[in-house]
């Protein structure tokens, strides 16, 4: 196994769970996000859609940085994140 192919594999996964949690809070169907985690995602995720950061992307380690980002919002919000997880979930 890639190190490497494992953390793009799980920032495939965990920006695409970010992007639900806007979408949902953006079509006003999840309304229990707060400002500072909806502000924060939509910073994660600018971050990760530019190819020149930190790291530039086109370098072989170029999404270190990008998942550094998007793994911060998730400690950060573990508790937000988690509640929308229950909140999506089949009851």
């Amino acid at each position: 196994l890639s190190p490497h192919r494992l953390q793009s594999q799980l920032l495939e996964e965990r920006v695409r769970f970010l992007m639900e949690v806007l979408r949902e809070t953006l079509a006003g169907r999840y309304q229990a996000l707060s400002l500072s985690a909806f502000a924060h995602i939509l910073v994660a995720m600018d971050y990760f859609l530019k190819v020149k950061d930190d790291i530039p992307d086109t370098h072989p380690e170029g999404l270190t940085d990008d998942y550094c980002r998007v793994e911060w919002v998730l400690k950060n919000f573990k508790t937000e994140l988690d509640q929308f997880k229950r909140w999506r979930s089949p009851r």
